[in-house]
């Protein structure tokens, strides 16, 4: 799930986009009954629903991703996706104004030995203009890890990314294809699990941010077609919208 540079705000995005890769993007708006726009073919695995303008200048939101140990301070509201409702939730009156978001993806961390998969400089460089921006909210859209099935791998995240708790940051995390390479489902996702004990027994989730602002984040791995359970929560979520986001 690949990002822009973290210091820049994401922009104003159409009422729903799913960045995710091409056919399977069409079907998932299809289900969810939203037009399609090419613009919004990507690599990330992302919902975005933008919400009612108001007073936020910066109400672009992408929801996807991948996170590892990163301190979260949404409340958990269940163990296992919600039908209805956010997984997690942070009241207005612990954001800024305007709300500031940060989308990331495709760090892959891994031992700083490795250059040909990932640039342990640069991913060292855009981690502290992450922690110097202050965002309310960090995306990360997925690859998070090299090899999700290697545990080393978040223990190296969990490392470089030290700064980003010092900070108080509230991190939010997606399931990419990386995050499921070098060993078996089982022992990926108690990987990912352990790295991000908040997440446990959630593949997909949602996050509020405030009155305005609704995540989706979606494990890109399971299926979007029509009739999967995966796009039969998206679709309860989009419906159990709370009115102030519709």
């Amino acid at each position: 799930m690949g990002g822009d540079l973290p210091n820049t705000l994401v922009p104003d995005l159409p009422p729903v986009a799913l960045r995710l890769k091409g056919a399977r993007a069409v079907r998932a708006l299809h289900q969810t009954g939203q037009p399609y726009n090419r613009s919004w073919k990507g690599r990330d695995r992302t919902v975005v629903i933008r919400l009612r303008s108001l007073l936020l200048p910066a109400l672009g939101v992408i929801a996807v991703g991948a996170l590892a140990y990163v301190e979260f301070r949404p409340r958990v509201v269940t163990t296992i996706p919600r039908a209805h409702g956010p997984d997690f939730r942070v009241e207005s009156r612990d954001l800024s104004r305007p709300l500031k978001i940060i989308v990331y993806g495709d760090m892959r961390f891994t031992d700083p030995g490795e250059m040909s998969a990932t640039n342990p400089k640069v991913r060292r460089w855009l981690v502290e203009k992450i922690a110097a921006e202050k965002p309310d909210a960090v995306l990360l859209s997925g690859d998070v890890a090299w090899k999700g099935g290697q545990a080393n791998d978040y223990a190296v995240y969990h490392s470089e990314t030290q700064i980003w708790r010092g900070e108080h940051l509230r991190v939010y995390p997606a399931l990419g294809n990386h995050e499921f390479s070098g060993g078996t489902e089982k022992e990926c996702l108690a990987n990912w699990w352990n790295a991000f004990p908040e997440l446990h027994g959630r593949r997909s989730y949602s996050v509020q941010l405030g009155d305005f602002v609704y995540v989706l984040n979606l494990d890109s791995n399971s299926s979007l077609t029509p009739g999967s359970e995966q796009i039969a929560w998206v679709q309860s979520q989009l419906a159990g919208l709370p009115p102030a986001v519709r």
